[in-house]
């Protein structure tokens, strides 16, 4: 009916990891549940990869009519990118999936665990099984020749560090078929053809062939087979009581994003401005997502904590980069993450456990990494090349008879071999007096700067 309000048993407000499977098992118990993402649908193929495409599909600004993959976000010390897109956090992540250790469920004077592995053993087992979560195989080539995941497993055992590949979320080709074979097909949310992964490096920029499983591939398109609905380019604005003890929960929708996508995944209307009923409400998007929305309806929910929005940290990631390794390292081949050495609490400098990962990054990004070794090339092709022409033999006449005076044949007949003064040594003097002038011009020309 015109003008009539939705109403649902269960709103979730986004769809990353915790509400795709929020909405995915409150849809299979029978509840009606609809999902709203503010981002929208990214199937394969329409992750942005050229320059033109990341100006206009690569970060969200709604209020330039951006409505890209990554979302900015900067504070005092602290700086995060975040993905918006149906599937939230897994568009970009690494696609591990690692267990907590159970002896890192403390129960002393410093920490409280209410749960102990043991009550979460069945969960991680069905989370590794919906995200088919498994180790890289590096049993088997092409994968065995991984570059970055043999100089990680080799470093780690010269370090007498325990190495292991943990369990990623990705798909690869049975054994006998190349990287990049067609998946077996099943029913997802873009209604898409997949294929295994292709090593290519470039899971957390958007995986353009569907082999990274993330979470529109497994728990969204099984909450839509059991009946949840699910509007992309929907952002939520608006939380409050409603007057029958449920929630009003109102969004704006993204008009010009919804183009060129499945009309199962957008809001049936184009009214700008919407707004549903529900019996609870499920905020699931993400730290900074979910604490915006909370603020800004401070006034409809008085019992909100003053400290919401303090206390913030990063994730405690460290990235660094590896020079002058005694291997070519080829950071763009295989998945992001494919092996992981552990440094437990009696090396740590810190006294507390860490890990340490290899890291991908997508074929575009070797520009980055061998730009700076392109001086150190450029100077040894020089050499390579003034080592061949100093040993070149010298020219001959071929005519077995003497040539004409005048003739290329005669100067060549000519030529004498060249004095010793002239050889490889004198050449060498020379560059040596050429690199002392290079040197004295760059010292002058410091001195000038520093007056």
């Amino acid at each position: 009916m015109a003008g009539e309000v939705e109403s649902f048993d269960v709103v979730v407000v986004g769809s990353g990891f915790g509400g795709s499977v929020t909405a995915c098992r409150l849809a299979e118990a029978g509840r009606s549940v609809l999902l709203l993402e503010r981002g929208r649908p990214w199937p394969p193929g329409a992750f942005p990869r050229t320059p033109r495409e990341t100006r206009s599909d690569g970060f969200w600004r709604p209020g330039a009519g951006l409505f890209g993959l990554w979302d900015m976000w900067s504070f005092s010390g602290l700086g995060a990118v975040v993905s918006s897109g149906l599937g939230g956090g897994s568009l970009i992540y690494a696609n591990v999936a690692l267990r907590k250790d159970a002896e890192t469920f403390a129960d002393d004077e410093h920490e409280h665990w209410p749960v102990r592995y043991e009550d979460l053993e069945p969960h991680y087992a069905a989370v590794e099984a919906m995200q088919g979560a498994r180790p890289y195989p590096h049993d088997r080539e092409p994968y065995a020749s991984t570059p970055k995941t043999n100089a990680l497993l080799d470093g780690a055992r010269r370090a007498g560090l325990d190495a292991f590949l943990p369990n990623i979320a990705v798909s690869f080709a049975p054994d006998g078929e190349p990287p990049g074979a067609p998946l077996p097909p099943a029913p997802n949310v873009h209604d898409a053809p997949r294929h295994a992964c292709r090593l290519c490096g470039e899971c957390i920029v958007g995986c353009q062939y569907g082999a990274k499983n993330t979470l529109d591939y497994t728990y969204l398109s099984a909450a839509r087979s059991a009946g949840a609905a699910i509007r992309c380019c929907c952002e939520a604005t608006l939380l409050a009581p409603g007057d029958d003890g449920g929630w009003r929960v109102g969004y704006r929708q993204h008009l010009t994003a919804k183009a060129g996508h499945r009309a199962e995944l957008l809001d049936p209307t184009d009214e700008p401005e919407r707004e549903v009923r529900a019996r609870s409400v499920v905020l699931a998007a993400g730290t900074f997502g979910s604490t915006r929305l909370l603020l800004s309806n401070r006034a409809s929910l008085p019992r909100l904590s003053p400290r919401l929005g303090t206390g913030f940290s990063s994730n405690g990631d460290l990235l660094f980069f590896v020079r002058g390794a005694d291997r070519a390292l080829d950071p763009s081949t295989g998945p992001t993450i494919t092996a992981t050495a552990r440094v437990d609490d009696r090396h740590s400098p810190s006294g507390r456990e860490f890990f340490l990962q290899d890291a991908g990054a997508p074929t575009g990004s070797e520009w980055l990494w061998q730009a700076a070794e392109l001086p150190q090339d450029l100077w040894r092709l020089r050499h390579r090349v003034r080592r061949q022409h100093a040993y070149a033999p010298p020219a001959t006449a071929r005519s077995p008879t003497r040539p004409e005076t005048g003739s290329p044949g005669a100067c060549a007949a000519r030529r004498r071999p060249r004095s010793p003064r002239h050889g490889p040594a004198r050449r060498r003097r020379d560059d040596r007096a050429t690199a002392r002038e290079i040197c004295r011009a760059r010292l002058h020309a410091g001195r000038r700067r520093h007056r």
